[in-house]
């Protein structure tokens, strides 16, 4: 997550805070229908459990003398695919027609392949590869990380980055917003939001509340999915009490919203408006801070709202200088059709359940054989004898008087 801000920057005005936090839950339904709308969105949780081998995609429950053995060619398949994607040597060579800069080129390509490998970035891009085959596309982002210093490569589920108003399929970047969704600990925000800096509790601190358990990590859903399903029922009747919320709570969590924005407003005070951390003197305290001179753009590099269900924790300007988002969508098959684009594994999603269907009609004929039926008649056959008989033992021997009755008849299925 990148780090919007610190806990020195005063929140907005109460007014205006519910303004944000109105359009931003606008825009997140807004986002959160648009994907939803993707004909090969509801594909996404069956992929993902059949490539698990978590159960069967239409949740049946097979008896217990049935057999429950299964065959996962599936989840080789997109094993072998990722491998085969994946599976490449580094490539990193910066190169420039200046010969006074050449030495440079060589140092910025040493370092370029020391990030990648130190920050494991060839992992990071097999995790947007995995979500390709599950959901069509994954996303990508890159961000500075402040608790290591460095850049750091990420890959999300794309079901929690919602665009916002996009003017085509191909990026994140042709949209008016987008927003990412992100669960964290109330344990994190409060320690790095709700305190001031001799250390006192802020107004902050009881303004984060807990909207989602942390605990329940199961979900194959999208975290919108998980959020209808679990934190309605546990925080019912408890808004606003957030010590109540969180003794209710194995984990108490917030669901984060980080809402980018092409904001073009511009400077209608008259006055000259510190964009940003600064000094009590009026000095820059970030090299992303800066200063708007009446008429100018207040966001010349885009907005950046952070922010709960229940309270806005940064709003203000992009701590970046590209001017555009900083997450990208990958496909590896991008069709006109539809934003997340078509994933290889869902042309053979229907033959891994006609694979397992028949997999267990053999496993469940050799039960047969093994342990034929077996039909005895009560007249010439003991309950004591009856309950002793298993079919499937080897050398088996009964002893029967046929003026009693019929005796035992073997059933054994043909194949």
């Amino acid at each position: 997550m990148a780090d919007y801000g610190d806990s020195s920057v005063s929140p907005p005005q109460q007014q205006y805070e519910d303004l944000v936090l109105g359009w931003a839950q606008e825009a997140i339904q807004e986002g959160d229908a648009l994907l939803k709308s993707d004909p090969n969105y509801t594909k996404i949780d069956p992929t993902i459990r059949a490539i698990m081998s978590a159960d069967d995609p239409n949740g049946i429950t097979t008896p217990a003398p049935l057999s429950r053995s299964d065959i996962h060619q599936f989840g080789k398949i997109a094993l072998d695919l990722r491998s085969g994607l994946t599976d490449t040597k580094i490539y990193w060579d910066y190169k420039t027609q200046n010969q006074w800069f050449e030495q440079s080129a060589v140092m910025a390509t040493r370092l370029g392949k020391a990030w990648w490998l130190n920050r494991q970035c060839d992992m990071r891009l097999a995790d947007g590869i995995s979500w390709c085959f599950a959901a069509g596309s994954a996303a990508i982002r890159l961000v500075y990380n402040k608790e290591i210093g460095d850049l750091e490569l990420q890959a999300w589920d794309p079901r929690d980055v919602l665009p916002v108003r996009m003017s085509n399929n191909l990026d994140y970047d042709s949209g008016f917003a987008v927003v990412l969704r992100k669960e964290c600990t109330v344990n994190y925000l409060c320690g790095k939001y709700g305190y001031n800096p001799d250390g006192s509790k802020s107004a902050m601190y009881s303004r984060i509340i807990p909207d989602t358990d942390g605990s329940f990590m199961g979900r194959l859903s999208g975290l919108g999915d998980k959020i209808a399903s679990v934190a309605s029922p546990i925080l019912k009747g408890i808004w606003g009490d957030m010590e109540r919320a969180k003794s209710q709570m194995r984990v108490p969590s917030c669901v984060t919203y980080t809402i980018e924005v092409k904001d073009d407003s511009i400077n209608e005070t008259g006055h000259t408006v510190l964009m940003g951390p600064h000094k009590s003197d009026g000095t820059p305290s970030q090299n992303w801070s800066y200063a708007v001179e009446p008429g100018e753009a207040m966001y010349p590099r885009g907005r950046v709202i952070y922010c709960t269900k229940s309270c806005v924790l940064y709003d203000g300007p992009s701590i970046y200088w590209s001017g555009g988002f900083d997450v990208m969508k990958l496909s590896l098959d991008q069709w006109p059709f539809g934003f997340l684009g078509k994933s290889p594994m869902w042309d053979v999603l229907p033959l891994q359940d006609s694979l397992r269907e028949c997999f267990r009609l053999v496993m469940n004929t050799v039960r047969k054989l093994q342990r034929p039926g077996v039909i005895g008649d009560k007249n010439s056959v003991s309950r004591a004898l009856w309950d002793k008989l298993d079919t499937s033992l080897a050398g088996m021997k009964l002893m029967q008087n046929p003026s009693m009755g019929k005796g035992f008849r073997f059933w054994r299925p043909t194949l």
